[in-house]
């Protein structure tokens, strides 16, 4: 039996364990339109509108025979049947989700109905060429949203008159997912939450709901929900414990299975917090908050104590316990995680720890300098050993800074996890917090196997051996299958385009990572959502980043996590002042001579920052910090010399790229880009040669990339296109290996050679991302892909096709968590305002359009100067051209080369009346097109023309104009 499903995704799946068949995309857009109709099924002549609406009658109906072939002979069997004039789904050979989504509907089965519809209808399928299926498809998907959101209402609804508390608020919280603007499903999943007693977490979802309101509709909170806020800040807080001098007698607790009690020896009073506390508690909260500030306050730098201590958790020995039965540091990571758990409480994660520890220092003492230099102010060490009723934990807490005991907690349970969630309270109650609900099995796993291989994997991954992490991540989640820090890392070890050993792709690692986030505690919760979303570059990393560094404010991962996603979405002065704070916190934990650099990925990260933003001189002020910080660090030098070739300084570039090889030897890649950016092509050909002939996949692409910049940039775009193509013209040595041609750089040449249509064609052809990947990933490709087809349209002279093409870009674009694809749009309604003479028009929108003036998509630069000097605004150009020019010479900067850049940036200068620096960029054109394809020949000599005109040497020193 056969599946189609539908929602969240388009595929086929077999039930009875057989392989499921693989279809092409036509194939399955049929079959969802079939299957979408139901029983009243869809007529030939609608599928015709949909699939073929430029064929007549006949030649549709013939289109429409031979999908129904193919999909007999794929799939073995006829699952499309006939009823009168239309076609439906054949429901004994194919079922479908969408179906039984409806037909749980008509049965009033709106529980079942939900668990049918997964995801978005058709989430992230793309039918290319097919713009009446595209608005069926929209158009089916808000069908099917609105039915869904009808669903959940009424289940919210009846559940919250009939006082079914969980499940309102898993229906209110579901309705909130689907439309996290709806000021109605937020009161309503306020309400659920405050009447199940979730204060906590009610405030955090306003938090998090306002901060999405605020960013999409500019607005502030529906009044409703600001009203509910004010209520449950003011509901009283429960009490907490505080210690009290006199002796107490053990109180007995039931242990983490609710059997055999746990003897806990503690306080017993209870009081109030007073006015004047919670008034402490608010500033300190304000001051944590407030990020660098709050590492002052641990180290105290500003003379204050802070009464909220930074916990770590040391070394637990396990004395007495039989080494089959020793569990390492199993019980370190428990107690971290489990008090992490703790509303107000700042612990730092024993993968933390495990990330700063000097080499050999798996010991108490090498646990104490770890925490130290992370920012605990005290830290949590003891022994476990046997006892007649189970396993007693004796756990000192200890001042790191004056070595004070400040508390002494000691308990006996029968299991670990008793110990643990029994010791957790104790803290917390010492502390005057509340205990976390529910015990610590049910956040992380109840497999004390399982924990073991995770917490040595933890140990692997963090000493370099990543073979070895992926193996004990991989027999954690073997032992239990929803262990989700288990399923993290090893996602992170695999990747998005990587494949499991078992042969499971990248992304449906990561989906599952995903998919058991949900149950983990807050901080990895968080963590693996924040992560995951953003590296697949869904739009809703944005919230769940914020919410994590702000409720782990001196946390570095999370920090770094919320400048990714910030500098992703295009906001560089934030991402930049997180990546700072992220800097601060790992500079001062870095330990000389160490091999790995716990601060070099965030020092890499904001000068990359401050590279798309467009701020050279301060990336290479990240580059000279970060080089005082670890002496000889190869990748500061590489940067701080490519940084210099993009401003323009090629005497600095080449020093620093000295240093660098006398520290790691000629890298002749690293050597082709700098020959490319100082426009030194003659170089670039000789040394590429033995690429173009090699064997290795690897170093031929360097080769070919290398050689196919040069010839583009020299005006030899025949013989660009020739390597396009073949990968070979004469002159050149023998290939190594099999040329795979690419339609991406012949298309480029194309669009050099003004040859739109060729340029349409051959960018259509671009590949996306496959079904498998997430929706964002799916959606940059194609807003990307969209706007290379529109720009190319645009040459062509097709309006009408431009304006069409815009629409779609913006409907991806929004998919997308990159700023670029969200402004991809503006460059296209630009190029039609443009191309209309409405040239202020087009200039308003290339602005909208520029996401990054250096490295976000020159072509914007490029075009938006043109209109510029259209409206008798050269300098303006100017400044938009030297943007250009300082940018990088692969991905987005593609699609003009520099020889172009040059031409119009002395064009403009010309007519600033700026002759000596118009003078610099005629020259480089002349030095550059003097190979040229005839084609040039008219605007290479009118350049040398320009040159004697002004009595200037035609050939000089190519150094750019700043």
């Amino acid at each position: 039996m056969l599946r189609l499903f539908t929602f969240g995704g388009l595929g086929v799946e077999s039930l009875n364990g057989t392989p499921a068949p693989r279809l092409r995309r036509p194939h399955l857009a049929m079959l969802a339109v079939l299957a979408a109709t139901g029983d009243r099924g869809v007529s030939r002549e609608r599928l015709a509108a949909l699939f073929w609406p430029d064929s007549d009658e006949e030649h549709a109906r013939h289109s429409a025979r031979q999908v129904l072939y193919a999909l007999r002979h794929k799939l073995g069997r006829d699952v499309v049947q006939s009823i009168g004039s239309n076609l439906n789904l054949d429901s004994a050979a194919m079922t479908s989700d969408v179906g039984e989504f409806r037909t749980a509907l008509a049965a009033g089965d709106r529980a079942l109905a939900i668990a049918r519809a997964r995801g978005p209808f058709l989430d992230g399928f793309y039918l290319p060429g097919a713009s009446g299926f595209e608005r069926w498809m929209e158009e089916e998907r808000g069908r099917l949203t609105s039915a869904v959101m009808s669903a959940l209402h009424s289940l919210a609804t009846d559940a919250t008159v009939g006082s079914d508390r969980d499940a309102a608020v898993e229906w209110w919280r579901q309705l909130t997912a689907l439309d996290p603007l709806s000021g109605r499903f937020a009161v309503g999943y306020l309400k659920a939450l405050g009447a199940r007693g979730d204060r906590a977490e009610a405030l955090a979802f306003v938090r998090q709901h306002e901060m999405v309101i605020r960013r999409e509709l500019e607005t502030d909170l529906d009044p409703d929900v600001r009203r509910l806020e004010a209520e449950l800040r003011a509901i009283s807080s429960p009490e907490v414990s505080v210690p009290d001098t006199t002796p107490v007698p053990a109180v007995r607790r039931p242990d983490a299975a609710g059997t055999a009690p746990a003897v806990v020896a503690g306080p017993r009073a209870t009081r109030h917090w007073s006015a004047r506390r919670w008034a402490i508690a608010a500033a300190l909260t304000l001051v944590m908050l407030s990020g660098t500030a709050a590492i002052g306050r641990q180290r105290g730098w500003f003379g204050i104590t802070d009464a909220s201590p930074t916990l770590a958790v040391g070394m637990i020995r396990e004395d007495g316990v039989p080494d089959s039965q020793r569990l390492g540091r199993v019980l370190t990571d428990m107690v971290a995680t489990n008090l992490a758990r703790v509303e107000g409480l700042r612990v730092l994660s024993n993968s933390r720890l495990l990330e700063l520890m000097r080499a050999g220092g798996d010991s108490a003492a090498g646990y104490s300098d770890a925490a130290r230099r992370a920012g605990a102010t005290e830290l949590l060490e003891g022994q476990l050993i046997p006892a007649d009723s189970g396993m007693t934990l004796e756990i000192r807490r200890v001042e790191l800074r004056t070595g004070i005991v400040r508390g002494v907690y000691q308990v006996t349970a029968s299991d670990r996890y008793a110990v643990v969630d029994s010791i957790t309270g104790m803290v917390a109650n010492a502390l005057h917090l509340a205990t976390p609900p529910g015990p610590v099995a049910e956040a992380t796993t109840n497999s004390l196997m399982a924990y073991r291989f995770y917490e040595e994997g933890l140990r692997a991954f963090y000493s370099g051996e990543r073979p070895s992490a992926l193996r004990l991540f991989r027999a954690a989640l073997d032992e239990d299958s929803m262990f989700a820090m288990a399923a993290w890392y090893e996602a992170r070890l695999i990747g998005a385009f990587g494949e499991a050993p078992d042969g499971r792709h990248g992304t449906v690692v990561r989906r599952n990572a995903l998919r058991l986030a949900q149950r983990a505690p807050e901080r990895e919760r968080l963590t693996i959502t924040a992560n995951l979303l953003w590296e697949d570059g869904e739009p809703a990393a944005v919230a769940v980043a914020e919410s994590l560094a702000m409720r782990y404010p001196i946390d570095p991962r999370a920090l770094m996590t919320l400048s990714r996603v910030q500098s992703a979405s295009g906001h560089f002065a934030a991402a930049a002042a997180s990546a700072e704070r992220a800097v601060a916190l790992d500079s001062q934990a870095m330990i000389a001579g160490r091999d790995d650099c716990v601060a070099c990925d965030d020092f890499a990260h904001l000068y990359e920052v401050y590279s798309w933003w467009d701020s050279l001189p301060a990336a290479q002020r990240v580059g000279r910090r970060w080089l005082a910080a670890r002496p000889g660090d190869e990748y500061a030098m590489n940067q701080l010399s490519m940084a210099a070739a993009r401003l323009g300084d090629t005497a600095s570039a080449q020093s620093w790229n000295r240093r660098l090889v006398a520290v790691s030897g000629m890298n002749r890649v690293f050597q082709h880009r700098l020959d490319l950016l100082a426009e030194e092509y003659d170089a670039v050909e000789q040394a590429v040669m033995p690429f173009l002939s090699s064997t290795g996949a690897n170093d031929r692409g360097e080769g070919f990339w290398a050689y196919f910049m040069a010839l583009r940039n020299q005006g030899r775009l025949r013989a660009a296109m020739a390597l396009a193509r073949e990968g070979w013209f004469p002159g050149l040595p023998p290939l190594g290996m099999k040329h795979e041609p690419s339609p991406i750089h012949q298309a480029i040449v194309a669009f050099d050679m003004s040859d739109g249509r060729a340029a349409v064609r051959l960018f259509a052809m671009a590949p996306v991302v496959d079904a498998r990947f997430t929706s964002g990933r799916r959606q940059r490709d194609l807003a990307w892909r969209g706007a290379r087809v529109g720009m190319s349209l645009a040459a062509a002279g097709d309006t009408a096709a431009v304006r069409v093409m815009a629409d779609s870009v913006e409907a991806w674009g929004r998919g997308s968590l990159f700023g670029r694809d969200q402004r991809l749009h503006h460059y296209l309604r630009g190029k039609l305002h443009a191309l209309s003479g409405r040239h202020e028009d087009a200039v308003r929108e290339y602005e909208a359009a520029m996401f990054a003036p250096s490295v976000g998509f020159t072509r914007v630069n490029y075009e938006m100067a043109r209109s510029l000097v259209m409206l008798n605004r050269p300098r303006e150009a100017v400044a938009v051209l030297q943007a250009a020019l300082r940018g990088v010479m692969d991905a987005s900067n593609l699609y003009v080369s520099r020889t172009e850049l040059h031409e119009f940036l002395a064009e403009s200068f010309d007519r600033a009346g700026m002759i000596d620096s118009a003078a610099v960029h005629y020259r480089a054109v002349v030095r550059a097109w003097r190979r040229a394809d005839p084609m040039f020949h008219p605007r290479r000599d009118q350049a040398a023309a320009w040159l004697v005109r002004h009595g200037r040497a035609p050939i000089a020193s190519t150094a750019r104009s700043r």
